[in-house]
């Protein structure tokens, strides 16, 4: 799989004031396809429910790079995952979000993440800041994010214990400094903070986002 190298759309989000309404025709047309066809599949399989250490595992890379092309191109054949599959999956997003030219949360709101996530647990941030966060993303990161939020949010509703360890893996691939490295020095001072952010949007998700869920059921 290639990772996204396109700038990102500055097509206006859809946001209200009081959360982002996201529509089942933005998601499925500005998303981007790979992030979009794996997260339905993960989604209907209910990957997290047979494989609770769904993203806690590790993979062959080059087996994750074959299935991520085969889904981007022949999405529809791949109505039922088996275990492994579901493993490649969620190799594959991880491999994505680290590969993509501009993290999800962006270079520009860097310092924003470490400030905001700059407390002793994420109870201590708030929606409205969080809200603020996804009001000053690009469409196309709003939608990417808006997904993988909620597939981390319905993991979590499931193994509530997994929440803060699943943050602990995405804060890291969403939120980096243009000048660093991954996995540098600089990178790994935010890890704490990006964490803390990821951790709050995913237990305040349904107030964070309004996503219309049926874009799962018109795959």
């Amino acid at each position: 799989m290639t990772a996204h190298k396109t700038e990102p759309s500055l097509l206006p989000c859809s946001c209200s004031k009081s959360s982002c309404a996201l529509s089942s025709e933005e998601i499925r047309n500005y998303a981007h396809p790979f992030l979009y066809h794996s997260i339905v599949l993960l989604h209907h399989s209910k990957a997290w429910q047979v494989h609770p250490d769904l993203f806690m595992t590790t993979a062959n890379m080059t087996n994750v790079k074959a299935l991520c092309l085969d889904i981007q191109q022949n999405h529809h054949r791949h109505t039922s995952l088996n275990h492994q599959e579901m493993d490649l999956i969620a190799h594959g997003i991880i491999y994505f979000l680290r590969e993509s030219v501009e993290p999800l949360l962006t270079f520009r709101l860097y310092q924003r993440i470490v400030d905001l996530g700059n407390v002793t647990s994420s109870d201590d941030i708030s929606i409205a800041e969080l809200k603020k966060l996804v009001h000053q993303l690009p469409m196309e990161h709003c939608l990417n994010l808006s997904m993988i939020i909620g597939l981390l949010h319905e993991i979590a509703t499931a193994h509530v214990q997994k929440r803060f360890e699943l943050a602990q893996v995405f804060g890291p691939l969403m939120c980096k400094h243009r000048n660093s490295a991954f996995m540098s020095i600089r990178h790994r001072a935010s890890f704490r903070s990006s964490a803390f952010v990821i951790d709050a949007f995913t237990h305040h998700y349904e107030a964070v986002f309004r996503v219309s869920a049926t874009y799962y059921d018109t795959y």
